[in-house]
């Protein structure tokens, strides 16, 4: 597909992460009219890189974009994004996107209805995207914020702190807010998701204006996982649903990090009807403190150093498939 035709049909599935963004992008990719290429960071970290300023050369952010593990990773270079973009006059971020994501859907066999990006940091781009591109769709998952932080509790990815995930979830809540009014914008909750998949999905697929369609349903029986070796974190979408571990967050999480997510966010969660739990403990006035002086140790002593180990691997596992030119 062109680029001018991803813009036509394009979706971005946003959201907090471990809210469910890679469950929903597994179960609309089971669509055969729907296509969801593998992530790319591309408006939170890759147009960082440049301040999302459009002065530095075309060169240089495509080759930048092209050099990001996870972007070689799906197959694209920077000579194929060059390729896309000779219909542009004069392109910049938006159109090297729109590029990119051409190139990542080239090998499909067929055109499709929709085109969907997920990258869950983009919910705080998506009043920007919703306005670049006129036609697309922000489909925005919410998930007990409670239910986050005991999720990134228990994968190697990710804070372990509640300050963290006060802060990004609160940073979704206010983007939901600028959002609700958008024709083009649809808010879902996990929990819905997981106890009534298909109706949930049904709204999605209005929204996107594709049929409904039955092999979303066994979504954990693709054949292809949607990520790479070094994401095992998505593991857990190759298995069916299950309802039981909807609420293992009140055994999960220390009474004094469920205090302080439930005093920092109850507005939000209330606008998202989610009921508090621990309200009768009120936090410490150093309880914020801890947890933020906690986070930033771990972000420095342990996130850093795994995603660097990981972008190594990745990149011996690329290098190590690449053809030899002897």
């Amino acid at each position: 597909m062109k680029p001018q035709e991803i813009a036509q049909r394009l979706f971005f599935i946003v959201g907090c992460g471990r809210s469910g963004t890679t469950l929903l992008k597994s179960m609309l990719d089971a669509h055969p009219g729907i296509t969801l290429p593998p992530e790319t960071f591309f408006f939170s970290t890759i147009c960082r890189r440049f301040s999302g300023s459009n002065n530095a050369p075309l060169n240089d952010k495509v080759d930048y974009v092209a050099s990001r593990w996870w972007i070689r990773d799906a197959g694209v270079s920077a000579q194929d994004i060059h390729a896309q973009l000779q219909s542009f006059d004069n392109p910049g971020w938006h159109e090297i996107f729109l590029a990119t994501m051409a190139v990542m859907t080239s090998d499909k066999p067929q055109e499709f209805l929709a085109v969907g990006e997920k990258t869950p940091a983009h919910i705080a781009d998506a009043t920007e995207l919703l306005e670049k591109f006129p036609d697309c769709r922000a489909i925005h998952i919410v998930r007990d914020p409670r239910a986050v932080l005991a999720s990134y509790r228990g994968v190697k990815i990710g804070t372990n702190q509640a300050v963290a995930v006060i802060r990004e979830w609160q940073g979704a809540w206010k983007a939901h807010q600028q959002l609700a009014d958008y024709p083009r914008y649809l808010l879902i909750r996990y929990e819905d998701l997981i106890a009534d998949s298909e109706s949930v999905l049904r709204k999605v697929c209005a929204t996107l204006n594709v049929p409904f369609d039955d092999n979303m349903l066994a979504f954990h029986a693709r054949a292809d996982k949607g990520f790479a070796e070094e994401q095992a974190h998505h593991q857990s979408t190759l298995k069916p649903l299950f309802t039981s571990s909807l609420d293992k967050w009140k055994e999960q999480l220390p009474p004094w990090q469920l205090s302080l997510v439930e005093a920092h966010l109850q507005e939000g969660m209330a606008g998202h009807g989610y009921e508090l739990f621990a309200a009768e403990r009120k936090p410490k006035a150093w309880d914020y403190m801890l947890s933020d002086s906690l986070d930033r140790l771990h972000r420095h002593a342990v996130r850093r150093p795994r995603q660097l180990l990981k972008r190594r691997r990745a990149l011996k596992r690329l290098d190590s498939a690449k053809p030899s030119s002897t």
